[in-house]
């Protein structure tokens, strides 16, 4: 599996590794400080629905080969 963290190397969480952490902390600094985040929630929109559409035709691809 892609995100399995077998892959991730040792030494921190796999969520920080993924830059999760990052970002979480970024918005709730921008949230205490009233100031604008780097990545516009927009364009964070964008992005989660490419990556969801990659994965359904990655699925889609791999039901059909089994087929």
């Amino acid at each position: 599996m892609a995100w399995s963290s077998a892959r991730l190397p040792a030494g921190k969480p796999p969520l920080e590794q993924r830059g999760f952490v990052g970002c979480a902390r970024h918005f709730i600094e921008c949230v205490q400080n009233q100031t604008v985040p780097e990545t516009a929630g927009e364009q964070a929109l964008l992005a989660q629905r490419i990556v969801e559409k990659l994965w359904r035709d990655a699925i889609s691809e791999v039901i059909h080969c089994n087929n």
